[in-house]
């Protein structure tokens, strides 16, 4: 698979304003109600954190591959209702963010690709909290 490229938007949503960065109930509503201006800045701002998260761990083509997953976790979850407090958005992103990571280190441990030091840690991580 090719490596695609990404391009970020620099610009604040208008209808998100200056408070977009907090989130909460109100930005909680406007992504379930998928406002075009929210649901662009929630994608612009999250992915490109969890893409820095998650070059750390693995290769660019791969993090990119969880990247998607992880933001098409996420959006199912909203659409589903969850977080139910707005202001635990990021943690409750990052959470899944971690969670499938650990998933693909232990995939990629066990079919013996190579694996980024941190990579190992969230595997041996896991294993030690069993």
């Amino acid at each position: 698979m090719a490596a695609s490229v990404i391009a970020f938007s620099q610009t604040s949503p208008s209808k998100a304003g200056p408070d977009a960065n907090r989130f909460g109930e109100e930005y909680l509503a406007r992504l379930r109600r998928c406002d075009d201006d929210t649901v662009r800045h929630f994608h612009d701002h999250f992915r490109r954190l969890i893409l820095l998260k998650l070059w750390g761990q693995f290769s660019r083509e791969r993090g990119e591959e969880l990247a998607g997953e992880v933001m098409a976790a996420v959006r199912e979850k909203i659409a589903a209702g969850e977080p139910r407090a707005g202001d635990r958005l990021p943690a409750y992103i990052f959470g899944i963010c971690a969670g499938l990571a650990r998933q693909a280190a232990r995939m990629e441990v066990q079919q013996g690709r190579r694996v980024t030091r941190e990579g190992l840690r969230l595997f041996f991580l896991r294993r030690k909290a069993k």
